[in-house]
């Protein structure tokens, strides 16, 4: 990858290429998972889930090795099957897996894997096979005779083993020449001892490892174009699936339509009926039904219903939009709720406040929320009117029913109902 990060933490439609592993493992019934660690082991750590055991392999000494390392860390008790597979197959599927563990435990065989049939096997080791299709072993490139270059059937490093079979046979890997021990080794050992099984991928991309950041990319648009397919079959209209980005936490309702170059990322989730773009991304945000975001970022925001975003706004952490809030261009919200059906239609600033119900907030406006040292609120009651320029200095609350004129510098409360104008604003007689 050239790169200083580790490979595995390279990401892939938003997660590091490893957690897509991880999902499709558990996904598939593993019901415990453990990672053979190797180069900057400590930062790869920090991003494994919660009860995922772990250990260094150190030195590194080939996939048999790393086989060996897990079990010498495992209590030795266990008598499901091993599913083995590599951090950097990240389109590997959960279905794929199932498939060839329900192969592994209904066959009897001591060992099963997980073969490919590509159009193009160079640099891949091969799967033999007898004259009536049986598996008699597997060939790295390097090893095929002139007559085996031709056959298309590879191994992809997939192996589901009997667990007790399993460690007597690593046990006894032979030592190659460089010093290290390999997996496929395990072939002919299971070959022997009568009990392997094999089962092809249905689609070979899934089975494409990462090594470049050539292979990444292409990978990334299998992965993203996966995850559209998934969403238009359940519902979802995706208007152009080439340039549109959601990772594969996300939530979208039926009915929804998302417009080009549009973001879903993290924990999203988007309500039926919806409309996301052109040009938005929304994270870790939760869109409620029949809302518009239109060229806009949205980050850890609650949009509710029929609300409408955009163009050109920025919805920050913390921001609650209440139902039928218009949120217009240029505006951004922080850390605010917003009360049903309030608006703030151009070039605003509204952080860390509370916002009521049916509120204008003019062209200009500021909540002045940041005093050099602290955050301070600003509270601002239902139907107030809030003037164009005006400046709100927190901590400051505006009543029910009270308006601000234009340009106004607000430096203390305003009562219910009374209108406040100039710099500072003072209290105007009501209007008769």
């Amino acid at each position: 990858m050239r790169s200083a990060r580790p490979k595995v933490l390279h990401t892939l439609a938003g997660w590091p290429m490893i957690a897509h592993v991880l999902v499709a493992a558990g996904e598939a019934g593993a019901n415990r998972t453990f990672v053979v660690l190797g180069h900057d082991a400590a930062t790869v750590r920090q991003v494994l889930p919660p009860g995922t055991l772990s250990v260094v392999q150190d030195p590194q000494r080939g996939t048999g090795h790393a086989v060996a390392v897990a079990l010498a860390a495992l209590p030795g008790d266990e008598t499901d099957a091993a599913l083995i597979l590599y951090a950097d197959m990240p389109l590997i599927t959960p279905q794929t897996l199932r498939t060839l563990l329900h192969a592994h435990t209904h066959g009897g065989h001591l060992l099963s894997l997980l073969s490919a049939v590509v159009p193009d096997p160079q640099g891949y080791g091969r799967v033999l096979r007898d004259a009536r299709g049986g598996v008699i072993g597997v060939k790295e490139q390097k090893e095929l005779a002139p007559g085996e270059q031709a056959l298309m059937e590879i191994n992809c490093g997939v192996y589901c083993a009997d667990m007790a079979w399993l460690r007597g046979a690593i046990a006894v890997l032979p030592e190659h020449a460089d010093g290290e021990y390999y997996l496929p080794d395990l072939v002919p050992m299971a070959v022997a001892a009568g009990g392997i099984g094999v089962v092809q991928a249905r689609v070979p991309d899934e089975v494409q490892g990462v090594n470049t950041r050539v292979q990444l990319a292409a990978a990334d648009r299998l992965m993203r174009a996966r995850i559209n397919e998934a969403h238009m079959l359940a519902g979802v209209t995706i208007v152009d699936p080439a340039t549109t980005y959601v990772e594969p936490g996300v939530r979208i309702g039926q009915d929804a339509t998302i417009y080009p170059n549009t973001h879903l990322r993290g924990a999203t989730t988007i309500g039926v009926a919806c409309a996301i773009g052109p040009d938005a991304e929304v994270i870790d945000s939760v869109v409620a039904d029949g809302a518009h975001v239109t060229r806009s970022v949205i980050e850890g925001a609650r949009i509710s219903q029929g609300c409408r975003v955009g163009p050109f706004a920025h919805l920050r952490h913390g921001t609650v939009l209440e139902d039928g809030v218009q949120i217009g261009n240029y505006a951004e919200v922080k850390n605010s709720t917003i009360g049903a059906g309030s608006a703030s239609h151009h070039v605003s600033y509204i952080g860390d406040a509370t916002v009521g119900a049916r509120v204008n907030v003019g062209a200009g406006a500021v909540t002045a929320n940041y005093d050099g040292v602290r955050k301070n609120r600003t509270v601002i009651g239902d139907d107030v009117f809030v003037g164009c320029d005006s400046i709100l200095r927190a901590p400051v609350t505006l009543g029910d029913g009270s308006h601000t004129g234009a340009g106004a510098v607000v430096l203390h409360d305003v009562a219910p109902g009374t209108t406040v104008v100039g710099v500072p604003a003072r209290e105007r007689p009501a209007r008769r």
